[in-house]
Formats: structure tokens, C-alpha cells, sequence
């Protein structure tokens, strides 16, 4: 768990200094520094600021066409990218605080979670 948790630290690290600006910056998954393969699943992160607020964003894929993750692996991977309140048991619903959706057509489950408001011009 070590090795993975340094790279999911500088990924965040990364993220945190880089915020993603929907409309405006290129696509998060064309940027090395926002992705993290592991194996079979493909993570993409971002801190994403939209409509004044602040969120983590995180996609986890896999390279199966008309499949996607397991919603347990994708939490717990959410978990460790930073993500609270999940009860690590539950997986037939999002956990509360968080937005989430399957994505058929990028074979993703994509979740967010607000961070807060931005203040100032963000």
C-alpha cells in the first residue's frame, strides 16, 4: 500500500496546485500528471473549480468495453485519493456527501465530493 500511496500523494499533490477548470483547460485524462494507472483500473484526478466551489474529482475505468469498476474498488480508491464518508461496507448507493455516475460510454464511475467555496477570483 505504501508505493500506491506515494503516488496517489504526489498525483494529489499535483492536483492541488493545478486546479481543472471545466470549458477551459484541456482534458484532465490527456494529462500524465492528473492519471494513475493501476493495472486494470485508470484513475483520472482533478480539483475542479466550478460555479464558485471547490471539488475533488475522481474517474476510475477500466479497459473493458461495456463494463465498468466495481463500485468497492472505486470507493475505496476515492477513499485514498482523499474522499470522506464512506462506511468501507456499503456499495449499492453513493456515500452521502458525494456526487457520483456511470459513464458506459468511457466504461468509468466518475465521483465528486465539494472541497468548499472559492474565495476571491479563485
Amino acid at each position: 500500500m505504501r508505493p500506491l500511496r506515494s503516488k496517489i500523494a504526489l498525483l494529489v499533490s499535483y492536483a492541488q496546485e493545478h486546479h481543472y477548470h471545466p470549458g477551459v483547460d484541456p482534458t484532465p485524462g490527456d494529462n500524465p500528471k492528473f492519471v494513475l494507472n493501476l493495472g486494470a483500473y485508470r484513475c483520472v484526478f482533478t480539483f475542479t473549480e466550478s460555479h464558485g466551489r471547490l471539488w475533488k474529482h475522481l474517474s476510475v475505468s477500466i479497459p473493458r468495453k461495456g463494463k465498468f469498476p466495481n463500485p468497492a474498488a472505486a470507493f475505496t480508491l476515492a477513499t485514498e485519493f482523499g474522499f470522506t464518508g464512506w462506511d468501507g461496507v456499503t456499495i449499492d448507493k453513493i456515500p452521502d456527501g458525494w456526487l457520483g455516475d456511470i459513464d458506459d460510454e468511457r466504461n468509468c464511475i466518475v465521483l465528486a465530493q465539494e472541497e468548499g467555496w472559492l474565495t476571491g477570483d479563485g
